[in-house]
């Protein structure tokens, strides 16, 4: 398993691979030969999946909290009217102790199997994305990783067609800065907090 420094080295290297291709588009339709919204949507979608992924070798889930989906069983198999995905083939409850439990990710109708019954076909209900942590694993990593994990996952709901990608940019610089605090030994802003001390410039 790579360790936390490697896991965010190479998400830095694979972040601003994808930010060297965020351009504005060109004044003339005819002219424009930057990335299309759409070729930035798909590798950041590769971004996020490997991220998702590594992210739970450091204690950090993304897990569907599925509502109501008209399975008379959904109930008796769930808790509170909901019913968790698996976590490494694992089952979970929602709010399960073993985990601390953070902001939803996001939200929606969407078109899945609700696990409440492996006999269940696919069916339209309202899914939650709860990012939750393994309550033995380091909590400070865990919510910086979340807080990067929002961060891409802003920037692909920014790059639909016809979309600023000014915004784009915005989302993923703000994640390579959190990444580069975590890489050094102090934060930029302690760093410079420190430097003013030692020249005396400190308010």
């Amino acid at each position: 398993m790579m360790s936390l420094l490697e896991f965010y080295v190479n998400l830095r290297k694979e972040i601003f691979a994808v930010i060297g291709g965020v351009e504005d588009s060109g004044y003339s339709f005819r002219w424009d030969n930057t990335t299309p919204n759409w070729i930035t949507k798909s590798k950041l979608k590769t971004v996020f999946e490997k991220l998702i992924n590594h992210s739970a070798n450091f204690g950090v889930y993304i897990i569907n909290r599925h509502s109501d989906c008209g399975n008379p069983k959904h109930d008796q198999n769930g808790s509170d009217g909901y019913v968790m995905d698996r976590i490494l083939e694992n089952k979970i409850s929602y709010r399960d102790s073993r985990f601390n439990w953070s902001d939803p990710i996001d939200q929606g109708e969407i078109l899945c199997k609700c696990p409440c019954s492996e006999s269940n076909l696919t069916s339209k209900h309202h899914v939650i994305q709860d990012v939750i942590f393994d309550a033995s694993a380091n909590l400070s990593a865990c919510k910086n990783i979340e807080s990067i994990i929002y961060d891409i996952y802003q920037a692909i709901q920014n790059s639909g067609n016809n979309k600023a990608r000014s915004a784009i940019r915005e989302y993923l610089l703000r994640a390579v800065l959190k990444i580069n605090d975590a890489i050094l030994p102090v934060s930029v802003d302690e760093f410079i907090e420190h430097q003013m001390v030692l020249a005396g410039l400190n308010s």
